[in-house]
């Protein structure tokens, strides 16, 4: 008898540090995941927010030179991306994400040194063609690294959203400006001569 009842203490007393190891791994486990969401957060916020300074600065630009300098801004470059917040863990987040965070930011600077290169020596038009591209380029890839953290983190943040009005307005200029300097290209191809080949 006294057997079985040492049995039966050492056998609840297994389950219940069986069962507080468990509560203790659970609670780690669900603040790991929290960390993991929070940094997600952060991520796709300054994402969003580089999309916006992106469309902004296109409106700005396009202004200006539809307006013969009157309006807008005459931006002649990118927008800076701020330093990502400290509240993000990398760790957290994940590696595949966080190179692509940092390769985002690389491409930006090289972008960068692009526009002024032809701003610098391809006048008259200078940079604006290359500026408007990037500025385009840039902002939908912002957005697409935006939904792809939501998506895996399960964010209720931009997963099921596909009008995002800054994106729209990128790409729906962009498709202006190409469809315009075809239209001119094919205008002044019109204008030359027909070339003989004999």
């Amino acid at each position: 008898m006294l057997t079985s009842f040492l049995v039966a203490v050492a056998t609840s007393t297994v389950l219940a540090t069986l069962l507080n190891q468990g509560i203790v791994q659970f609670r780690e486990w669900r603040e790991r995941k929290e960390a993991g969401r929070l940094s997600a957060i952060h991520a796709v916020m300054a994402l969003v927010d580089y999309c916006d300074q992106c469309a902004t600065r296109r409106g700005e630009k396009d202004n200006h030179l539809s307006s013969d300098g009157h309006a807008g801004t005459d931006w002649g470059s990118l927008p800076e991306l701020p330093p990502y917040s400290e509240q993000i863990d990398w760790k957290r987040l994940g590696l595949a994400f966080t190179e692509r965070m940092f390769a985002f930011r690389a491409g930006i600077s090289s972008s960068q040194s692009l526009i002024s290169s032809h701003y610098e020596f391809d006048p008259p038009e200078g940079g604006d063609a290359p500026l408007f591209a990037a500025l385009t380029a840039k902002g939908v890839e912002a957005m697409k690294l935006a939904r792809d953290i939501s998506s895996e983190y399960r964010l209720t943040l931009l997963v099921t959203e596909r009008a995002y009005s800054s994106e729209d307005y990128l790409i729906a200029s962009e498709q202006r400006r190409v469809a315009e300097y075809e239209e001119r290209v094919a205008r002044v191809a019109q204008t030359l001569p027909a070339v003989r080949r004999d």
